[in-house]
């Protein structure tokens, strides 16, 4: 079912959890703040002028300081003065997705992120118990029927299974969370530990990619790799696309397209390249230091055979692309030069000339997969149009001649 106004997304939501809006004996009071278009954001009680939004936020990072400094603000604000907090009564169904949640975990208390906007969103819930998180439990808003891409032997079929074959790798610099299957969704035991830093985790981020890339390292032609992919018949189709988003123009499309297409058509397709397993989207949202060892959430997007340093370089560029901040060519050509390719170099040991062809190819993939996105999302977040314009001065970005 596609789901298109706010307010019934806002159900859809509701419905997809197991809630209803209902005030009466069973029934919680929750603030909810909302995303621009309208739909729900959070959903979270304040608990001992903690707000239970900061469940999904890394409690030292500026953004979760301005939070707390919002909940004490609104306190010495009139009755009706909520900073955008609405206040709604809702109740749990029993046998319901969160019902069930619930109770695997033994919580007396939830907190909602109701995912960001957008045709692949997931809602997250922290589970509580006596205040403290005891687990999460994820599941897709969209339907299943609805998918991006064609379904390859190296996707996942869930987030669960990709939890599996991580596991299964046994892994000794990385950890993931405990993952058991609840109707349509995933809890997940909760990961204690700070985010990452490329700084100051410099040697833990590249020793644990390292010992992925060892445990699921193998060779192929670059030409057959771009077949395996679906690379040159996937950006034909976008190519055609109209972007739903008035404001991702026909026009962008075509220019970022060619851009793609012009840089495939001067690589070498006979040559050799390392492919790997990957997170597709690590970035310090879902990567964590806990203890020794890099902890490791989020894995929906994971592949199977995708090119070496994939992670690292997305790890560095997001950080870089995707805190609101408008980035130009010349800042990201800086940053691949001065940053990303020495880092390349120093984890995985190859020459210049190899770092500069994976970081050119990453470039390539991350850009048509979030193409495959953009294309369908009505409303684009302000990130997404900033990447757009960024990707709009890609010829001046490559980092091969």
């Amino acid at each position: 079912m596609r789901l298109d106004s706010p307010n019934d997304i806002n159900q859809g939501i509701l419905h997809k959890l197991g809630l209803v809006s209902d005030v009466g004996n069973n029934s919680v009071k929750k603030y909810v703040i909302k995303w621009a278009d309208g739909t729900f954001r959070w959903i979270f009680s304040i608990r001992a002028g903690q707000p239970g939004y900061l469940a999904f936020q890394s409690v030292l990072s500026f953004r979760a300081h301005i939070l707390k400094k919002l909940v004490i603000l609104r306190g010495y604000l009139p009755k009706g003065s909520l900073l955008g907090f609405m206040v709604t009564e809702l109740s749990v169904i029993p046998g319901g997705l969160l019902y069930l949640s619930v109770l695997k975990v033994k919580a007396d208390d939830w907190d909602i992120f109701a995912g960001s906007p957008g045709i692949k969103r997931n809602l997250v819930v922290a589970l509580l118990r006596n205040s403290v998180v005891v687990g999460y439990l994820k599941v897709r808003l969209y339907d299943s029927d609805i998918e991006l891409n064609d379904r390859r032997s190296d996707y996942f079929i869930d987030e669960f299974e990709a939890y599996q074959f991580i596991s299964s790798l046994g892994l000794t610099k990385t950890l993931i969370p405990n993952v058991a299957l609840v109707g349509e969704g995933i809890v997940m035991s909760s990961l204690n530990g700070r985010q990452l830093c490329l700084h100051k985790d410099s040697v833990l981020i590249g020793g644990a990619l390292k010992e992925i890339l060892v445990k699921t390292a193998f060779k192929i032609r670059l030409g057959d790799y771009l077949n395996q992919k679906g690379i040159t018949n996937r950006l034909d189709r976008i190519a055609v696309a109209q972007p739903k988003d008035r404001l991702f123009l026909k026009r962008e499309v075509v220019g970022i397209t060619d851009s793609l297409k012009k840089r495939i058509s001067h690589l070498d397709y006979q040559s050799e390249i390392i492919l790997g397993f990957s997170m597709i989207d690590f970035t310090i949202w879902n990567g964590f230091k806990i203890g020794g060892k890099m902890g490791l959430i989020d894995v929906e997007f994971c592949e199977k055979n995708v090119s070496l340093a994939y992670d690292l370089i997305h790890f560095i560029w997001q950080s870089k692309v995707m805190l609101g901040f408008e980035n130009n060519a010349q800042q990201m050509r800086s940053l691949c030069e001065e940053v990303i390719l020495p880092k390349i170099i120093e984890v995985f040991g190859i020459s210049e000339s190899e770092a500069r062809m994976y970081l050119d190819f990453y470039l390539v993939q991350s850009t048509l997969r979030a193409l495959e996105l953009y294309v369908e999302q009505e409303n684009l977040h302000k990130q997404g149009l900033l990447q757009i314009k960024l990707w709009l001065d890609l010829d001046n970005i490559w980092v091969c001649s």
